[in-house]
């Protein structure tokens, strides 16, 4: 099976829409980190003392952007000029967060997951057949900064 992805967005006349996702997904994080070179060793008030096993180089302040990739079904020409706003909502939610959610939990508050639609352009994917349905692939990410290691 694989997981769904339920989007909840405000469309261009101020309401919400919602499309549920149900095609295969990937996943993938994104890690960013600052490398810095550090002397080795410890200074007291009367002596230094350097070890081996002191690390050279430590990593500071890390990021970790994750991005899934959600599909959709097939979808007649209407439902695709619909999902459109999608793509232009200024305000887009997952209402399945688990996937996002580094400690799961059942609060209210956190059951919807603000996330951005990555896309710059819409691909359509046309089958082949003469019912002229499309499908669409969209990368989402959470709006919410994840900073895994700032201070040491």
């Amino acid at each position: 099976t694989c997981d769904k992805f339920r989007l909840k967005w405000k469309n261009s006349i101020g309401g919400w829409d919602y499309f549920t996702f149900t095609k295969v997904s990937k996943a993938k994080s994104n890690i960013e980190r600052e490398n810095f070179k550090r002397s080795r060793g410890t200074i007291t008030s009367t002596s230094y003392q350097e070890l081996s096993t002191d690390r050279r180089y430590k990593s500071l302040n890390i990021k970790l952007q994750d991005t899934f990739t959600v599909i959709s079904d097939w979808v007649s020409d209407g439902t695709a000029k619909w999902l459109l706003d999608l793509f232009t909502s200024d305000e887009v939610y997952l209402l399945n967060p688990e996937p996002f959610m580094r400690n799961p939990t059942t609060q209210a508050y956190q059951l919807e997951y603000p996330v951005f639609v990555q896309q710059n352009e819409v691909e359509y994917m046309n089958n082949s057949g003469d019912a002229k349905l499309k499908n669409f692939v969209i990368d989402i990410t959470p709006a919410i900064a994840f900073n895994e290691n700032t201070t040491n």
